[in-house]
């Protein structure tokens, strides 16, 4: 399989993921999964091979994510069951009390503060680690960049799987450092995807913030 095509399916299944990220459906960590065996082969013939080890990362928290998810939709479940209970014996009692739901099947938590400060210690440690093996051991032809890209991508999708909001926010600093890295190895379309990642980014914070429910 070519580059070309292996690189388009990977843009491909990279939109398709994006969108369920938004609208947070649960087929997104299947794609993550496809998506990452593509730009895995991508990533490892360019040289970039800490992008390319991320990948099989991603593979791996997918499956996590996927339990974590179907928890918290369970939890947003039994609050809304427990809210139609308390609105259906309001409206019955008077029924001008009687709202429409306007519901979405989103939620999201904020991260604590260890949890806060414990990332950032891993975001220090992993991107020296990462620096200095690529630089050492491999051709990377920007190790700092590709470890400091990595590192918070490891964050990052950990983050997602806690549906932590801020993950959003990690993903355009993530974003924006991966389309330096793959416009300066003619990685275009990747560059192209990339790009769109970020302003999606931005979009999938807000939207998050003004249709989902903050879970505890």
């Amino acid at each position: 399989m070519s580059d070309n095509l292996i690189e388009a399916i990977g843009f491909i299944t990279g939109i398709l993921y994006l969108l369920c990220e938004i609208r947070q459906y649960g087929l997104m960590w299947a794609l993550q999964v496809l998506s990452g065996v593509m730009y895995a082969v991508i990533f490892s013939r360019s040289g970039l091979y800490a992008a390319a080890v991320l990948q099989v990362y991603y593979i791996v928290i997918s499956v996590y994510g996927i339990f974590q998810w179907r928890k918290g939709k369970r939890e947003l479940e039994n609050i809304r069951g427990a809210e139609d209970c308390s609105q259906e014996k309001s409206s019955q009692e008077d029924p001008s009390q009687k709202k429409p739901s306007g519901k979405e099947d989103i939620f999201y938590r904020y991260p604590s503060a260890g949890v806060m400060l414990a990332s950032l210690g891993v975001l220090i440690v992993l991107t020296g680690l990462f620096a200095t093996v690529l630089k050492q051991m491999t051709g990377d032809p920007m190790p700092l960049a590709d470890a400091m890209a990595t590192a918070l991508s490891i964050i990052a999708n950990y983050w997602l799987s806690k549906s932590y909001i801020q993950q959003w926010l990690m993903w355009v600093a993530v974003n924006v450092i991966t389309v330096f890295l793959s416009f300066s190895q003619e990685l275009y379309l990747t560059s192209v995807l990339y790009i769109i990642y970020t302003f999606a980014a931005i979009y999938g914070y807000f939207h998050w913030k003004a249709r989902g429910r903050l879970l505890s």
